[in-house]
């Protein structure tokens, strides 16, 4: 008699979760697109070490970012896809922009890490562990959620970066010769340190 009892409030409880994730948002859409585009330019030099280079491309990047995630929050057929579309559109944005304000793939890292800093899924991550580490089986299910998102994350995330690198290996020039290589035999140490 127990569990059946139990089955009830269980539903109960992921309708009403379900309710509050299908709410709207109770500032609009614009303030929630200004603070979704300020966080993710601030994380650039706050969290990462970025500079202006990388304020900038968070600042044009996170548009086509954040127009994904109204649209997959707008259209049904494409909130099942959004753990995978924002990283991919992340992964062609901030690239692409680096190698149009000639940055170096360090910013384009900083920029993506930036934009999808949200959707990482790091509390699940923090509350599956520690819930497993008690002995919780649902810890383990949240643990191993969080763990398969990731991964399908970084492969769209992957595909994303190889989708914007076509143009851009086009246009770039002839990489340098190796420095190692040279004439006079090896280096000794690095090119900081002499």
């Amino acid at each position: 008699a127990p569990a059946a009892a139990a089955a009830p409030a269980t539903l109960m409880a992921l309708q009403a979760v379900d309710a509050i994730n299908r709410r709207r948002s109770p500032f609009g859409w614009a303030i929630e697109a200004l603070a979704y585009h300020g966080f993710a330019c601030a994380a650039a030099p706050a969290i990462f070490g970025g500079g202006l280079g990388d304020f900038a491309v968070v600042a044009l990047a996170s548009v086509p970012v954040r127009l994904t995630l109204a649209a997959c929050g707008a259209l049904p057929q494409l909130s099942a896809l959004s753990d995978l579309l924002l990283p991919i559109v992340a992964g062609v944005a901030a690239p692409s922009l680096c190698a149009l304000f000639e940055l170096d793939a360090c910013h384009a890292a900083t920029a993506t890490l930036s934009l999808l800093l949200f959707e990482l899924p790091g509390s699940e991550l923090l509350f599956g562990a520690t819930e497993l580490k008690r002995g919780n089986l649902v810890g383990a299910t949240r643990l191993v959620h969080a763990v398969v998102l990731t991964m399908f994350m970084a492969v769209a995330l992957a595909l994303g970066w190889c989708l914007a690198a076509l143009p851009i290996s086009r246009l770039a020039p002839s990489p340098p010769p190796n420095p190692w290589l040279a004439a006079g035999g090896p280096r000794r140490g690095c090119g900081f340190w002499g």
